[in-house]
């Protein structure tokens, strides 16, 4: 009889375990999918005090789970005109697997309440972020979610979204992981009873499968416009589901917003310890093979260039080492250096580019000085490293938008960092990703922020002569 690969591991799995976890062979260990991991403390602290308050309103009807695309629409004009009226708790977190949504339920986030309703998307950051994980153990690690969340509220219905689409393409590579997962946990649906499964992503798509930029500008999050279309699409549902409950009052709809933190860059923050962690054991790696003689630091755009033909061309012989983490801040830098992550390397050059995130705060002036305190710190952590602080990257396609003025006017700052390259040396390359109009063209940074292959490739040429100027 053939047994599931899944099965064996779970007895294994049982018969070999201790209160300390599991042990023995990797066949026992569940997906990582599936087990509890603590990502980010503070939000999960904060989204205890909003619970508190939303209480104070009255009771919690309706309840948003997942990651940065549930978390981008709390407050959203969509959002609280669809859902207001049901005092909705919105528990999502940037960057966020089912792992670490699966920590937080078992941490309390939806303990002392009773929600009708809890609305569930997550999973697209298990799919796309390094070490990808298997559509399959995607979904084992919804099904653990699904199997809490009944656990933790058994009277409650369930209506689990389908990961929206992504890749702009219908052929993309995550386009049709995201289908296999969907499909998979499709069958969770239990006819409505407990658990209802609803795949909107078509909605998002047009005639002939392509994920609209003026829907989706980074093929992955929901714009306002494509927020409207994910409130049309489940408001009938959601409104059926909670037919039966006592709506509060219109007037009360603004009394409790969550409160956004202040942006503070030179103050050292804690966002993402887990990618944290793994920089560790990747330096610990990166060293056994030499010395590492060239550092990445950043945030998504650095991030997203750890592979290719232009990363190996331009920095395969130096044992790069890239610590870039999607959504960081010149503040989570700043804890990530003062936490070890450069410490036992000395780096012939450390190229950092960072401050695109930190754009929502009004002060030009405090993101440099966020930036500043971090070619400080790595001056003071690397002093025989040279840094090549690179100018913020352009973003928005047109020009003349205040992020793109914003930018241009921190970077002037940012330029008087430079000391004729004796230990700092200032390079913008912006320009070079711009067309004659001044327009970021989509065949560079589809998204008019990150830069793809093509871009990587402008990035490399660009930089070559100051690294190889650098690195003698």
């Amino acid at each position: 009889m053939k047994l599931n690969r899944r099965l064996i591991a779970a007895v294994l799995g049982m018969a070999l375990s201790s209160p300390f976890g599991f042990v023995g062979s990797s066949l026992a260990e569940p997906p990582v999918a599936s087990v509890p991991k603590k990502a980010n403390g503070q939000r999960h602290e904060g989204f205890l005090k909003d619970k508190a308050e939303l209480l104070k309103r009255g009771p919690i009807h309706l309840v948003f789970i997942g990651d940065s695309i549930t978390d981008g629409w709390r407050g959203a004009p969509s959002y609280d005109k669809a859902f207001a009226e049901y005092n909705p708790y919105n528990i999502g977190i940037s960057g966020e697997h089912t792992e670490h949504v699966l920590w937080r339920l078992q941490s309390g986030e939806i303990d002392g309440i009773s929600p009708e309703l809890l609305v569930m998307m997550i999973g697209t950051n298990n799919l796309a972020h390094n070490p990808r994980q298997a559509p399959e153990d995607v979904a084992d690690g919804i099904k653990t979610l699904v199997s809490t969340i009944k656990e933790k509220q058994p009277k409650a219905k369930l209506l689990l979204l389908g990961i929206f689409p992504r890749d702009e393409q219908p052929t993309g590579e995550l386009r049709k992981k995201v289908a296999e997962t969907n499909a998979i946990i499709a069958k969770l649906d239990d006819g409505g009873a407990t658990v209802k499964f609803l795949d909107i992503g078509p909605k998002f798509l047009d005639d002939k499968g392509v994920l609209s930029k003026e829907i989706m500008p980074d093929s992955l999050h929901p714009n306002a416009k494509g927020q409207e279309i994910w409130a049309a699409a489940i408001k009938p549902v959601v409104d059926d589901m909670l037919k039966d409950v006592t709506k509060i009052e219109p007037k009360h709809y603004d009394a409790y917003r969550p409160p956004q933190p202040k942006d503070q860059p030179t103050v050292a923050a804690i966002k993402d310890p887990n990618r944290h962690e793994q920089f560790l054991k990747d330096k610990e790696a990166l060293l056994k093979k030499g010395p590492i003689q060239f550092l990445a630091v950043g945030d998504s755009i650095t991030d997203g260039w750890r592979r290719g033909e232009s990363f190996e061309e331009t920095f395969g012989a130096y044992n790069p080492y890239n610590i870039g983490i999607g959504g960081d801040r010149t503040q989570h830098v700043l804890w990530r250096l003062e936490n070890g992550e450069v410490d036992g390397i000395k780096p012939k050059v450390a190229m950092l580019m960072i401050g695109t995130n930190n754009i929502g705060n009004p002060s030009n002036e405090e993101i440099v000085a966020g930036v500043t305190k971090i070619v400080t710190t790595l001056r003071a952590k690397l002093p025989e490293t040279k840094v090549l602080l690179l100018g913020i990257f352009p973003r928005d396609e047109k020009p003349g938008t205040s992020s793109r003025t914003r930018i241009k006017a921190m970077n002037e700052l940012l330029a008087k960092l430079d000391d004729g390259g004796k230990t700092v040396k200032f390079l913008d390359i912006g320009d070079k990703f711009l067309d004659a109009e001044g327009n970021i063209p989509k065949d560079i940074m589809p998204d008019a922020l990150h830069p793809n292959e093509k871009g990587h490739q402008i990035w490399a040429e660009a930089i070559k002569p100051t690294l190889d100027e650098l690195m003698k």
